[in-house]
């Protein structure tokens, strides 16, 4: 489900490089889950998913050139 949340994020922002910003976001994705504490807190999962919705909705050429 979240996978298809950050696709959809990615269509809206139009990114020329928003494939390889995706798996970017899929490896810190899964490395937030591996951490004990992140996993079963939905508070963390929602706080999580706030971030990565604003930084995908401001990006700019310079921005994602600061991501990568």
């Amino acid at each position: 489900i979240l996978y298809n949340y950050f696709s959809y994020l990615l269509l809206v922002c139009n990114s020329s490089n928003s494939l390889h910003i995706m798996f970017k976001l899929e490896e810190t994705l899964k490395a937030h889950f591996l951490i004990p504490e992140f996993s079963g807190k939905s508070e963390d999962v929602t706080d999580f998913i706030f971030q990565c919705e604003t930084l995908l909705t401001n990006l700019d050429e310079n921005d994602t050139a600061q991501l990568l």
